[in-house]
């Protein structure tokens, strides 16, 4: 085998040891400095309470730092794309089904991701060439990544409930952490719609009109995209190391 060979393999199918402490640092660092290199670099500064994550990524709104955003989001899913695969072949031997729905699933929401943060590099506005275009593929983006970290976490929970390793409750109360940002966000947004419909979209205004910020879109949006990377960083630990071998 080739050197070239051995890397593709590497990437495609690696150990715990790599993903651990190799790609999980390099897609946390490249984040990281996306996020705190763009924020930086937001006229006027970034409330990310009131602002949603996209703002960092556009050209209008962020002209100064939206590339290193872009690049910082693009590289962090590209080093974190061996996941699912990782995932998959670790959770046969009790989720099948689950697990390769979880692949397609998370593989697409990652690489949705990609392509968003490529797109707003290319192209300055893709509404112009294809209506709701952007919002689109983030809408996939968020889905394929929300309903993949998911699936996998209930692969998991029967993995380590068939193996009494952890109690139940603990892994059911982590879940709920990934899930309740989202029932947050459509309990705000329902409120919204029902009582303060004339608000227009999500913005620091909302600060200065006295908005709860439970009930900003923005603070949802950020804390769900953290609760999906720890969730994702908790099933990469929780696997176990070794692949099951069938006969």
């Amino acid at each position: 085998m080739s050197r070239q060979d051995g890397v593709v393999a590497c990437f495609r199918h690696p150990a715990k040891r790599v993903v651990v402490l190799g790609l999980w640092p390099a897609a946390m660092v490249s984040l990281v400095v996306g996020i705190w290199w763009g924020a930086a670099l937001y006229p006027g500064g970034f409330d990310w309470q009131y602002r949603v994550i996209s703002n960092l990524a556009s050209r209008q709104d962020n002209p100064d730092g939206y590339l290193v955003f872009c690049v910082g989001l693009g590289l962090c899913f590209f080093f974190l794309l061996p996941l699912p695969s990782y995932f998959s072949v670790r959770l046969r031997s009790t989720a099948v089904r689950l697990a390769r729905f979880s692949t397609v699933t998370l593989r697409v929401g990652m690489l949705c991701s990609i392509a968003v943060s490529a797109e707003r590099i290319v192209i300055r506005d893709l509404g112009e060439h294809i209506h709701k275009g952007h919002e689109a593929i983030a809408l996939v983006a968020f889905v394929g990544l929300f309903v993949g970290v998911a699936g996998f976490w209930l692969g998991t929970f029967r993995l380590h409930r068939a193996a009494g390793s952890l109690p139940g409750w603990l892994l059911l109360a982590l879940f709920i952490g990934v899930m309740a940002p989202i029932a947050c966000t459509a309990a705000s947004q329902l409120c919204l719609y029902l009582t303060k419909a004339d608000l227009g979209w999500v913005g620091p205004s909302w600060r200065e009109m006295g908005v709860p910020l439970y009930l900003s879109f923005a603070f949802w949006q950020w804390l769900t995209g953290v609760g999906v990377f720890v969730h994702l960083f908790l099933i990469t630990v929780l696997l176990p190391a070794e692949v099951p071998t069938y006969r």
